[in-house]
């Protein structure tokens, strides 16, 4: 997989975390940091140099704005245009042994950034059980699909690595989106049940990403404070992500699947929310080599349009 290609919003496949407003318009920032340590060469071929894959690393970083709309009661639609920043580099250590193995001039690499591809998702609401006793259990489930728009850079000419590609802000193809997301909610406990699944085309240049599954559980409890709701939350995370395609042959080097566990804090106020999650992955299963997933830390802001 490019493991940082498996995040929820890079876009591989759209964030559907905690989101106790659901019925409301609304517009935010979200923020998402990802760090990895590794590489994607072959670890082996330093081993004269005594490396490990903690000598060298990977950040990526999405700011993205995002919002959804309610134009009839059972219709939410959810977009999202994001920003990317990426970038990766080594030790001193891992420098040197990266020149002395021909790997050119290494140094951290300059960053690469500029707008990615943004999305637009509709959901229907198939039923809500919500008109009950607040001290009842209610659940309602919405599912639907949506487009991602090849909006964000990608070309870099036919003698491209492959690597380089996929650090690229955008894919350059048009790829399509099947979402599903069941809430439910028992006095002040609540639930997020969430999947998404990313099918990918190839672009212009041959390149095509591999399909993405994303699934997450999410619960959590709702705590008063005078005009003040908090909500703590804990959930896991689970992301795979098929092999990618190269002008006519997939990357041995990409795929793989990484289970996450969460923990967050979202904090209402009248119309405005402010939220924060740290996921630390328990297991990840990558087609190696490939940089490892370390931790990913995600925060935002939102405003209620009514």
């Amino acid at each position: 997989m490019y493991a940082y290609q498996l995040n929820a919003c890079d876009f591989c496949n759209c964030y559907l975390g905690l989101n106790p407003h659901y019925k409301k318009d609304n517009i935010g920032i979200r923020y998402q940091y990802s760090a990895y340590k590794g590489t994607h060469h072959d670890i082996s071929e330093f081993s004269d140099q005594t490396l490990s894959k903690d000598d060298f690393w990977e950040k990526r970083t999405v700011t993205e704005l995002h919002g959804q709309w309610y134009p009839t009661q059972k219709l939410q639609i959810i977009f999202s245009a994001p920003y990317i920043h990426n970038s990766e580099g080594a030790t001193a250590k891992g420098i040197k042994a990266m020149n002395d193995h021909s790997h050119g001039d290494n140094t951290d690499d300059d960053p690469i950034m500029g707008i990615g591809d943004p999305y637009i998702l509709g959901h229907y609401q198939l039923f809500n059980k919500s008109k009950m006793d607040s001290a009842m259990f209610s659940h309602r489930l919405l599912a639907g699909g949506g487009l991602k728009f090849p909006a964000g850079k990608y070309k870099l000419g036919s003698a491209a690595e492959p690597l380089a590609r996929t650090h690229q802000p955008g894919t350059g193809s048009w790829d399509f989106i099947l979402s599903s997301t069941y809430l439910g909610k028992i006095k002040r406990t609540g639930f997020n049940v969430n999947a998404t699944y990313l099918f990918t085309n190839i672009n212009s240049e041959g390149f095509q990403f591999g399909n993405k599954l994303n699934v997450n559980a999410i619960i959590y409890q709702e705590l008063n404070v005078g005009k003040s709701t908090f909500y703590p939350n804990i959930g896991t995370y689970f992301e795979q992500a098929a092999q990618d395609w190269n002008d006519g042959y997939y990357l041995s080097n990409s795929g793989g699947s990484i289970y996450y566990a969460h923990a967050g804090l979202d904090y209402y106020y009248n119309k405005f929310s402010l939220s924060l999650a740290v996921q630390k992955p328990y297991a990840q299963k990558l087609k190696e080599p490939q940089p490892e997933m370390n931790f990913r830390i995600i925060c935002g802001i939102s405003y209620a349009i009514d």
